[in-house]
């Protein structure tokens, strides 16, 4: 199998499992969840803790680890956030307004992980603003192992809680639930222990997803609020109120966002990749202008309660509005983005550089800044600095010189610091 759809495969198994959980917990508070995809991230770097900690022989470990540290992260937002906006009555635009803000809390809570590693432990051993694990992944018969557990993972997930929704005493409460909780406490139900079960469940595929997306992608912190448009995009095509159709939505989105941009990319040129975002985005505004409620969705379904504002023609006016807004803005800062980076890598133009990713198993020295980077090019005489590879949009570039079998390698951040313009600091 080509390593294009290999890729693609891991990446819809991720989007999948996210639409999901993404749904799960739509049901049960009928407020979407901005905080999934961070829980995502945060499943991924508790995978490569754990394989740094207990070595590549124990690379297929991380999916459980995974798993469970997302299972722990959807526990505490049920029970510190959820719960305490349910018994109040919150409606569900102030509670997914809240999920925004655990989000920023669990993104913060892995910058200050990061740093404080980097102030007591090896760089070379944890440090690390993103994720991945490629190198650690073995093949069976020629396929990549991570591609046999993420596709087994989904289908076993998906047969799993359609037999527990379709014939298990737990689905009966899951629906009532998703009803009326109030009924089902007549019931003699407990709605808060079902809403807590589900919204660990939800965060362990969340977290799971996070482990398959660190095996063959760079998964950075950032991707945790990025990754949102694609999710909500896989949810809305089947219908964010039907449980069973995130595999439907995530394997339109995933294998669309994979495959076709890629095949633009080798038609048309490289540039279509800074256009990814515009497949979701494309599914988003065809979901809503045709069927609101989603191909697979019920017909009296409905997004958001409350009556509605605004036509399908006005609705299309609204979005092509923004979208040539937003799609502006986005070119204009693309370009401000590749010409700092351009800009950075140009300083190294009287040696050669080469993109590779770094042996993490070699010790590796830390720089403190370029000044100081370029100052042992020179005193040690070196002709080849290496570069880690990067996407279109990353914002963090490690460089790294080889000497004595050893790495000295610095990290450089470009940072936004106006509305489009750019530059680069140390981290």
């Amino acid at each position: 199998m080509t390593p294009i759809w290999t890729a693609a495969l891991i990446y819809t198994a991720a989007v999948v499992l996210l639409a999901k959980a993404s749904i799960l917990m739509y049901q049960t508070t009928k407020a979407p969840n901005f905080s999934i995809g961070v829980i995502m991230i945060m499943g991924a770097f508790s995978g490569y803790v754990f394989i740094q900690i207990f070595g590549p022989s124990s690379i297929f470990a991380i999916f459980p680890v995974a798993f469970l540290t997302g299972s722990i992260a959807g526990l505490l937002e049920n029970l510190v956030l959820i719960e305490p906006l349910m018994k109040k009555g919150r409606n569900p635009v102030l509670i997914s307004l809240s999920t925004i803000g655990v989000g920023l809390v669990f993104q913060g809570l892995l910058h200050i992980y990061n740093d404080w590693i980097d102030l007591h432990f090896s760089p070379a051993r944890f440090f690390s603003y993103r994720v991945f694990l490629k190198e650690y992944d073995i093949t069976v018969g020629g396929i990549s192992g991570t591609l046999l557990i993420s596709t087994i993972s989904v289908l076993l997930t998906v047969l799993l809680f359609w037999y527990m929704y379709e014939y298990t005493r737990f689905g009966n409460i899951f629906r009532g639930l998703t009803e009326s909780s109030e009924l089902l406490q007549i019931q003699g139900y407990n709605p808060v222990r079902m809403r807590t079960i589900i919204w660990v469940l939800a965060g362990g595929l969340a977290g799971l997803a996070g482990s398959f997306m660190a095996m063959w992608f760079h998964t950075l912190i950032s991707l945790g609020f990025g990754i949102l448009t694609t999710v909500f995009a896989a949810c809305f095509i089947g219908g964010i109120d039907n449980p069973k159709s995130a595999v439907v939505g995530g394997v339109i989105v995933g294998l669309s966002e994979i495959v076709l941009v890629t095949r633009w990319q080798a038609l048309i040129g490289p540039w279509v990749g800074e256009w990814r975002l515009m497949v979701p985005l494309f599914f988003i505004v065809t979901v809503m202008a045709l069927r609101p409620q989603g191909f697979l969705g019920n017909d009296n379904g409905e997004l958001f309660t409350g009556k509605k504002t605004l036509t399908r023609s006005q609705f299309l006016v609204v979005f092509l509005v923004f979208f040539i807004s937003y799609s502006s803005f986005d070119m204009a800062c693309s370009i401000s983005l590749s010409r700092t980076r351009d800009s950075l890598i140009a300083e190294f133009n009287d040696y050669e550089v080469i993109i590779a990713e770094r042996d993490r198993n070699v010790t590796c020295f830390y720089c403190r800044d370029l000044s100081s980077f370029s100052q042992q090019l020179v005193q040690y005489n070196i002709s080849t600095v290496y570069l880690e590879p990067f996407t279109d949009l990353d914002t963090n570039l490690t460089f790294y010189y080889e000497r004595n079998a050893k790495f000295h390698r610095v990290g450089v951040m470009i940072e936004r610091y106006g509305i489009c313009e750019y530059r680069y600091s140390y981290k």
